[in-house]
C-alpha cells in the first residue's frame, strides 16, 4: 500500500496539472454570489474544504510518484523449443523450470513462456504455479523469435517487486533483434539471466546452393551446379526435377565439409523453369535441408495453351494459329498447370468450349492471378459447355472475362416448365465426400429453384423402381412448400430410370408451355439399361419431337457416363459428369439459368461490327460470316464489344484486366454453330490477329532479378535492366508483384540506386517459392547517349525464386555472443547449469525491491470526503435549539459589547417616550389591562 501524503516524492508524473493550482481563486469567486446569504464564517469555511479538494484532485492528476519496497519477486521462465535446438536440452530446460517451481515460496511468483516462431504462455505467473509434464502449446519450430519471446514476458509482469526472465536457449534468432528487446527489459527494470543451449544433433547432410543463369536463350547449354555440406564423409543419391519430371540422377560420395557437383541441360522452350535438387543419404535425421531449388527464365518463341476436350482429332483453332506461326500446346482441362510459374511458361491460355466444373477452383483462381499479376492471356471460346452452361457465373474466371453471365433486364423471359429426376434407388444412399448422395441431390434441387422465375413451374419426380412426384408441377415461387416436401425424400430400393422418364413424358406433354426442359440428376445405374438401349433412344427421341429437352448430370466415380452422355445428346441438352459434390448444386444452377433464361440461341445470326481494335483491322463488316449460335452474355461497362448479333448481344468483346488482357467469342469453333467461320479463308488471319492482341507481349528490354535473404525474416529484390544493345534502361518506374507461401502476395516499388540497378525490400512468410511478377513504364535513357528520352512499357514478367529451408536447419553453433550481450545489458548473468543457478534466480536483489508507483487514489478519497463535507457546510441547517443553547452557554464567556450596550440604552428611552404619550392621549395605565387592550384595537373599532 502506498505510504502517507508526506511521504510523497518530489516528481511528478504530469508537473503540468499543477499549473491548474492558480486557478483556484476562481473556485471562490464563481460560488460568491450562490453563497451571499450565508454567513460569513460559514462562507470562508466552506471556501476553504472546497479549494482543498480541487488542489487534491489536481496533484492526483499530476502523478506524484512514491516509493514503496516490495519483497515478492515474479520470475518468468523462457523455454527455447525451435527446430534448431538439441531435444534432450529443451528436456533439461524444463526440467529446470520445474525445479524453480518446487522450491518457489510465497514470495516468488514463476511463469513459464515457450517459444519458436511465435511465443506461447505455458504457465501465468502465480505463486502455486504446478509442475509442467510437458509443453501443450502448438508452436511453429521453423523459427525463433527472441525479441517476441522477451516482449511477451515483459507484458506479464505486473508493476511491483523484483522481476527477472530466465532466457534458456541456443541464441540462434532467424527473426526480430532479441537487443532491442533487452534494451526495453532494462529500461523497464527488469533483468535477464540467460542460460545457454546446445544447438540440435548435426544433420549428416545438407543442401546449401543450386545455381544456375538466371536468363538464357531457348536451346542454349548452361550448367547447373549444387553445393552440399556434409558432416563426415559419407555417400547418396542425388536427384534433380525440372518443374517435377526427372532430369538427372547419380550416386555421390560426399566428403566431410564442402562438396560440389554440376551437370550440363539446355530447354528448348521458353518459359519460367524450377530446379530442385534433392539428396537422400542414409540415418539423416532431418530432412528438411535436403532440398534446394533454383529458377531459370528462358527467353524464346512466345507459346499457347490451347485447353479443349481431348479427341483424336486437332482442333480447327489449334490448326489455325499454328499455320500463323504460333507455337500452340494441346491441354486438357486436367493438365493445365496448377501453379503460377508452370502457368506464366505460357503467354496466352485459350479455353475452348471448357466447363468450369472441369476445372477445380483453385485453378480458376490460378487463371485470375496469371491475368491480373503475371499479365498472361485468356481467351474464352463458347459451346454447350462454356460460359453460364460451363458455370461460370461466379467464379474467378467470370471476374477476368469482359462479359457477365447476368443477362440485361430487357431479355424476355419465357414460360417454362421444368421437371427433376432425382435418382431415389438404394445407390444414392451412398456417401460422396462424406455427405449422402441423395442430400446433395435435393441441395441441388432447391438451387436451381432458387433461380428460376416464381411463375415459372416445376416439377420433382423420384424415383427407384418406382417413380412419384414428389413435388408435382407447381409455380416456382412456391418455395417454401417446395422446400418441405423436398425435405421428406428418402432413398429406396432399385432403379428404373426408364419408366421415370415415360412419366414424366406424359405429365409435361399435357402441359402448355413455350419450353420444356428436363434435368436427370442419377448415377445412371438402371437396372432397365441391360438390353434396353434402344427403349432409351426411342424415348429421348419421342421427347425431343415433343419439343421437351433433356439434361443430363452423372454424379459419382461409378456413374454410367456413356448412357447420360447419350440421353444428353438425343435429347438436345447437355451432359455434366461430376465426382465433387460441391459441384452438383452450381451445375444445377447453371443449367437452369441457361433454360429458364434462353441462353443458348441457335438461329442463324448475322456479326455486326462495333469496335476498331487492331484484332479487326483489314476486315470489312461484310466479310464477316454468319453464325449458326451463340451464348447470350452481357458485356462489362469497361469492355470493348467488337462484334454484335441481334438485340445487340456481344459475340466478340475484349479488355484490358490488371496487368493482362482477355477476350469472349460466344460462339463454337467446333463446327457446331460456326461452320461458316471454320471454311472461311481468312478465319486463321482472324484467329491469329485475336491471339496476338490478347497474348503477353515480348518486351525489347530484359529484366534480371536477384533476390537476397536476410535473418530478419525479410529479402531484397534487385532488378538489372538492359535493352537489346546492352545498354542500362534508366528511369524505369518498376513494379513487382510478389506471390509467396501462406497466401503472401505484395505490392511495391523499386527504387532506382544505379545505372541499370533498382532494388525494394519486402517482407516474407518462410520457407518456399516466390514468384517475382515485374512491369515498368518510362522513359528510356542510356547511358552515354544523353539524346531524346523514348517512352518504355515493359510487358510484365515473372520470375521465381524460392528460400528452400529456415535458417533453423542450417549448422550454427550457439550464438554465446548473443546471450550474453542480453544478459550484460540487463545486469543479468550467464548461468552455468549447475544447481547453484537456482539460488541465483531466487535470490532477491533489493535494489529491485523498492519500486515507483504513482499515488493518486489517497489523494482521489480525500477529495471526495473534502467535497461532501463542502456541501455539508453549505447545505445542511444547525438544529434551533442546538443554536439557543450554544448561545446561552456562551454568553457568559463572551465579554460585552459596547456598541451594543449603547443600543439596548437608546431602545428604552425610546419604549418610556412613547408609553409617555399614550398615557397622556389615552390615559393609558401600564397595570390596566383595559388600557393594555386599547394598543392592539383597530381605529375604526373604536
Amino acid at each position: 500500500m502506498p505510504e502517507p501524503l508526506a511521504h510523497l516524492a518530489s516528481h511528478f508524473t504530469a508537473p503540468g496539472w499543477l499549473w491548474a493550482l492558480l486557478l483556484l481563486p476562481l473556485v471562490v469567486l464563481a460560488r460568491g454570489r450562490a453563497e451571499a446569504t450565508l454567513s460569513p464564517r460559514r462562507r470562508w469555511f466552506g471556501a476553504t474544504v472546497r479549494c482543498l479538494a480541487f488542489a487534491m484532485l489536481i496533484v492526483a492528476m499530476a502523478g506524484p510518484v512514491g516509493e514503496r519496497s516490495s519483497r515478492l519477486t515474479d520470475i518468468i521462465v523462457l523455454l527455447d523449443v525451435s527446430n534448431s535446438t538439441h531435444r534432450t536440452e529443451q528436456a533439461r530446460a524444463l526440467d529446470f523450470a520445474n525445479t524453480l517451481i518446487a522450491r518457489q515460496s510465497r514470495e516468488h511468483r514463476i511463469g513459464v513462456v515457450a517459444f519458436a516462431r511465435e511465443a506461447a504462455v505455458e504457465a501465468s505467473l502465480d505463486t502455486e504455479t504446478l509442475e509442467l509434464e510437458e509443453l501443450t502449446t502448438d508452436l511453429d519450430a521453423d523459427g525463433s523469435n527472441l525479441q517476441r519471446a522477451l516482449e511477451l514476458a515483459l507484458s506479464r509482469f505486473g508493476t511491483g517487486g523484483s522481476r527477472r526472465i530466465v532466457l534458456i536457449s541456443d541464441g540462434l534468432q532467424t527473426a526480430g533483434s532479441a537487443m532491442a528487446a533487452a534494451a526495453a527489459a532494462n529500461g523497464a527494470g527488469v533483468r535477464i539471466d540467460v542460460r545457454p543451449m546446445r544447438t540440435g544433433a548435426r544433420h549428416d547432410v545438407l543442401l546449401t546452393a543450386v545455381s544456375a543463369p538466371a536468363r538464357i536463350a531457348a536451346r542454349e547449354p548452361f550448367a547447373v551446379r549444387i553445393e552440399a555440406h556434409a558432416e563426415q564423409a559419407t555417400s547418396g543419391l542425388l536427384t534433380v526435377l525440372r518443374n517435377g519430371e526427372l532430369v538427372y540422377e547419380t550416386e555421390v560420395k560426399l566428403r566431410a565439409g564442402r562438396n560440389v557437383m554440376q551437370f550440363a541441360d539446355e530447354i528448348a522452350r521458353a518459359g519460367l523453369f524450377e530446379y530442385e535438387a534433392v539428396v537422400n543419404v542414409k540415418d539423416d535425421r532431418v530432412p528438411e535441408n535436403n532440398r534446394y531449388q533454383a529458377f531459370v527464365r528462358v527467353d524464346g518463341r512466345s507459346s499457347i495453351a490451347l485447353v479443349a476436350q481431348p479427341g483424336a482429332t486437332v482442333p480447327p483453332l489449334a490448326a489455325a494459329l499454328t499455320t500463323q506461326g504460333l507455337d500452340v500446346q494441346q491441354l486438357s482441362p486436367a493438365a493445365l498447370p496448377g501453379s503460377l510459374h508452370q502457368l506464366a511458361d505460357f503467354s496466352l491460355v485459350i479455353l475452348q468450349n471448357v466447363s468450369g466444373f472441369d476445372l477445380s477452383l483453385a485453378k480458376l483462381e490460378l487463371l485470375e492471378r496469371y491475368v491480373s499479376s503475371a499479365g498472361g492471356g485468356v481467351i474464352a471460346i463458347g459451346g454447350e459447355r462454356s460460359f453460364s452452361a460451363g458455370g461460370y457465373q461466379d467464379t474467378p474466371l467470370e471476374a477476368l472475362l469482359p462479359v457477365t453471365m447476368d443477362i440485361p433486364s430487357e431479355v424476355k423471359i419465357p414460360s417454362l416448365i421444368v421437371s427433376i429426376l432425382i435418382d431415389r434407388s438404394g445407390s444414392m444412399s451412398a456417401s460422396a465426400s462424406g455427405q449422402e448422395k441423395l442430400s446433395i441431390a435435393k441441395n441441388a434441387a432447391f438451387a436451381a429453384i432458387e433461380v428460376l422465375n416464381p411463375l415459372d413451374r416445376l416439377g420433382v419426380l423420384a424415383f427407384d423402381n418406382d417413380a412419384e412426384w414428389i413435388v408435382p408441377l407447381t409455380q416456382a415461387g412456391h418455395r417454401r412448400a417446395i422446400a418441405e416436401r423436398l425435405r421428406q425424400l428418402k432413398a429406396g430400393g432399385g432403379t428404373n430410370l426408364l419408366d421415370a422418364m415415360r412419366e414424366a413424358h406424359r405429365t409435361m406433354r399435357e402441359q402448355q408451355a413455350k419450353l420444356k426442359h428436363m434435368i436427370i440428376l442419377s448415377d445412371g445405374l438402371s437396372d432397365d439399361d441391360r438390353g434396353g438401349r434402344a427403349e432409351f433412344d426411342a424415348l429421348t427421341r419421342q421427347l425431343a419431337q415433343d419439343r421437351v429437352t433433356v439434361s443430363t448430370v452423372a454424379f459419382g466415380h461409378d456413374a454410367n457416363q456413356p448412357l447420360m452422355a447419350r440421353l444428353a445428346r438425343l435429347g438436345k441438352g447437355r451432359f455434366y459428369f461430376t465426382d465433387d459434390p460441391g459441384n452438383v448444386p452450381r451445375i444445377f444452377t447453371s443449367e437452369t439459368v441457361v433454360v429458364s433464361r434462353g441462353l443458348v440461341v441457335e438461329r442463324s445470326a448475322q456479326p455486326v461490327v462495333r469496335g476498331t481494335s487492331e484484332v479487326l483491322r483489314g476486315f470489312k463488316p461484310t466479310d464477316i460470316p454468319r453464325l449458326d449460335g451463340y451464348l447470350r452474355v452481357h458485356s462489362k461497362p469497361a469492355a470493348e464489344t467488337l462484334l454484335d448479333g441481334p438485340d445487340r448481344d456481344p459475340l466478340l468483346a475484349v479488355w484490358n484486366y490488371g496487368l493482362g488482357r482477355s477476350a469472349a467469342f460466344m460462339s463454337d469453333l467446333d463446327g457446331r454453330w460456326s461452320k461458316a467461320w471454320l471454311s472461311w479463308p481468312e478465319f486463321p488471319r482472324l484467329a491469329s490477329q485475336l491471339a496476338r492482341w490478347s497474348m503477353r507481349p515480348r518486351s525489347r528490354f530484359g529484366l534480371t532479378p536477384q533476390i537476397t535473404w536476410h535473418d530478419d525474416g525479410r529479402g531484397t529484390l534487385t532488378v538489372d535492366a538492359l535493352d537489346l544493345d546492352l545498354q542500362f534502361v534508366n528511369g524505369l518506374e518498376l513494379a513487382a508483384t510478389i506471390n509467396g507461401p501462406r497466401g503472401l502476395s505484395s505490392s511495391a516499388q523499386l527504387q532506382q540506386i544505379a545505372p541499370g540497378r533498382y532494388v525494394t525490400r519486402f517482407g516474407t512468410t518462410g520457407a518456399g517459392r516466390y514468384y517475382v511478377n515485374l512491369s515498368a513504364t518510362g522513359t528510356r535513357r542510356t547511358d552515354g547517349q544523353p539524346g531524346p528520352s523514348e517512352g518504355i512499357s515493359l510487358a510484365p514478367q515473372t520470375h521465381g525464386a524460392a528460400l528452400p529451408y529456415s535458417a533453423e536447419y542450417q549448422i550454427r553453433s550457439t550464438d554465446l555472443n548473443l546471450l550474453a550481450g542480453i544478459a550484460q545489458s540487463t545486469g543479468g548473468t550467464v548461468l552455468s547449469g549447475q544447481d547453484a543457478d537456482l539460488d541465483v534466480v531466487l535470490a532477491t536483489n533489493p535494489a529491485q525491491s523498492a519500486q515507483q508507483d504513482r499515488v493518486w487514489w489517497p489523494l482521489i478519497v480525500a477529495a471526495m470526503v473534502l467535497l461532501i463535507a463542502e456541501v455539508a457546510i453549505r447545505r445542511v441547517q444547525i438544529p434551533a435549539f442546538i443554536a439557543v443553547r450554544l448561545a446561552r452557554t456562551g454568553a457568559g464567556d463572551v465579554p460585552p459589547d459596547p456598541e451594543y450596550g449603547e443600543l439596548l440604552d437608546r431602545l428604552r428611552i425610546q419604549r418610556e417616550a412613547h408609553l409617555s404619550r399614550l398615557a397622556d392621549r389615552f390615559g393609558y395605565q401600564d397595570d390596566d389591562p383595559v388600557s393594555r387592550a386599547r394598543l392592539y384595537t383597530g381605529k375604526r373599532d373604536r
